[in-house]
């Protein structure tokens, strides 16, 4: 009606006689500092000028290559991204709800519902769905949705404001076309809020069927099962849970375990919390360099009740082939991934750890692949952009994968295991001087102590007396259940000193670290190779 329209006049977009409005350019310019209005104003004074000149077909033609080239440019740049664009697909992301009123916030509304609704959109397989992980840090009141899916290299973006009172909730709900700004459609749901959990599903199912009727899709296969408990408190532990799981920190993954144990005890048959709480064992345990009988056992058991209780959901199955790979079982995790898969096309996890085993088996077409897969669902998860580059390494395309790895490093200057790949790719490229400028990077960050000594052993011995120094450092680091001793191994390669390098690897191979199932790949242990010690390892791990 006309209230709605006068709203959304002033939220900047232009009503144009039908139930679509456009955003106006100030509104764009207002809500994007760094936007390329002046490059638009100098396009449209250009245009004037040839048009008021009466130019050539040869000015025009001109001007043509000129935004062919500024076209060809993007595309080199972001292609990569826009995968599933260029193929058919389209991808949307779903932003956390936002108040009205901020005195009347209710995080279970706020998460909850955009968790849900992702939860049901994933269910067209042609429509890829930001994960919440990544749509969670555009939950500001004054986020710009069109900056928000222009940033996460969304086709559509879902902006939805809720407001409580008397008893009832309403959503108002905005289907954006990112690329043009314009509102492709208006939703609203006003229902009855006795019970949050159960009015946020109803809200769920509402604008998931509408959304997915507007953009053209069936909405017969819309998932409107139970997302697995009746608890909204439990369920918001659960959301917690995912979210601190999937930041790639030790300490978080840690905590996440928690949440989800308090999710479960709150409801002992929420299935999604196990399938949380078994990847998040599995997580904590592999930053600690190892998986204890008994962390093992926690997770099998946690794996095991979710998919007893439901067996029908990709992440039961994604935590398992993790787990197998952490116990260098590569082919039962395939057959895990393959079901996840079937399950979920898109579930970015499956992908990844797809491309991971693919990676390990040397077979890197189908590695870089999956991997893409999983960056087209998430392209702001830093870790799916470190992989890619350690997928290029282990393929020997080493100048491809220090520019991922240079990419990577800015995305996450503190993710420390990056500049040690890009320290070695700089070295097998024979670009000594950048390996070592690349440690530098790292330990001004990590251990500012070490820099100048290790300038100091540059300058009298090398990169062989830095590797030296590296050593050293890392026999000092304590006895984590095993985690060093693969890196050992590799400095001792990357050394020459074969007869240390089969010390560490035999006792890698004691304890099945799981470092070691990238062993057949590494380049860093190419010294390695010609030794028939080598290849007996490879027979006696048998896990390739």
């Amino acid at each position: 009606g006309r209230p709605m329209i006068e709203t959304f006049r002033r939220r900047g977009y232009r009503f144009n006689g039908n139930p679509r409005f456009q955003r106006s350019e100030k509104a764009i310019a207002e809500t994007e500092p760094n936007s390329n209005s002046v490059e638009r104003g100098t396009k449209h004074t250009r245009s004037t000028g040839l048009l008021r000149s009466r130019r050539s077909i040869h000015a025009l033609l001109v001007l043509a290559l000129g935004c062919s080239i500024i076209s060809l440019a993007y595309f080199v740049n972001f292609s990569f991204f826009q995968k599933g664009s260029r193929e058919g697909n389209r991808s949307i992301a779903v932003l956390p709800l936002k108040p009205i009123f901020v005195a009347d916030r209710a995080e279970i509304y706020e998460l909850g519902v955009a968790d849900a609704l992702i939860y049901r959109l994933n269910s067209e397989k042609n429509l890829t769905v930001r994960p919440l992980r990544a749509t969670r840090k555009f939950d500001g009141p004054e986020q710009d949705p069109v900056v928000a899916g222009r940033q996460l290299q969304a086709d559509f973006v879902l902006a939805s404001s809720y407001q409580l009172m008397n008893g009832r909730v309403r959503v108002t709900t905005e289907l954006i076309d990112v690329a043009s700004g314009h509102l492709e459609e208006a939703f609203q749901v006003d229902m009855q809020a006795t019970e949050v959990f159960l009015t946020q599903n109803a809200i769920a199912d509402e604008i998931g069927r509408n959304v997915l009727k507007r953009l053209g899709f069936s909405t017969s296969r819309l998932q409107t099962s139970k997302l697995g408990t009746s608890s909204d408190e439990a369920y918001r532990l659960y959301i917690h849970g995912k979210l601190l799981a999937n930041q790639g920190v030790a300490d978080d993954t840690i905590q996440a375990v928690t949440y989800f144990d308090r999710a479960i005890k709150l409801d002992p048959n929420f299935g999604r919390a196990y399938s949380g709480m078994a990847r998040a064992y599995v997580w904590s345990q592999a930053f600690h360099g190892g998986l204890p009988e008994d962390e093992i056992g926690k997770a099998n058991w946690a794996i095991n009740k979710a998919l007893e209780l439901d067996d029908s959901k990709a992440d039961a199955y994604a935590a398992r082939a993790d787990l197998k790979i952490k116990q260098l079982n590569l082919r039962g995790a395939e057959e895990d991934l393959a079901i996840a898969l079937k399950l979920e096309p898109n579930h970015d996890v499956a992908r990844w750890l797809y491309a991971t085993t693919s990676a390990c088996q040397g077979q890197f077409d189908r590695a870089i692949a999956e991997i893409e897969a999983a960056i087209s669902v998430d392209p702001t998860a830093t870790i799916y952009q470190r992989d890619r580059g350690r997928i290029l390494y282990f393929a020997r395309r080493y100048e491809e994968a220090i520019d991922q790895l240079e990419r990577s490093v800015e995305l996450q200057k503190d993710f420390y295991p990056t500049y040690g790949l890009l320290m070695n790719a700089y070295e097998m490229k024979g670009e000594v001087n950048n390996a070592y400028k690349t440690l530098l990077r790292r330990e001004e960050r990590m251990n500012p102590s070490r820099v100048e000594l290790y300038r100091k052993t540059f300058a009298t011995d090398g990169l062989a007396g830095v590797r030296e120094r590296i050593f050293e450092f890392s026999q000092q680091e304590g006895p984590k259940p095993g985690s060093n001793l693969y890196g050992l191994a590799r400095q001792s390669s990357l050394m020459g000193k074969r007869d240390q390098a089969f010390a560490y690897l035999q006792a890698a191979a004691d304890i099945k670290l799981f470092q070691l199932v990238i062993l057949k790949v590494d380049p860093s242990m190419d010294n390695l190779r010609s030794d028939h010690r080598f290849d007996e390892l490879i027979r006696r791990l048998g896990i390739w």
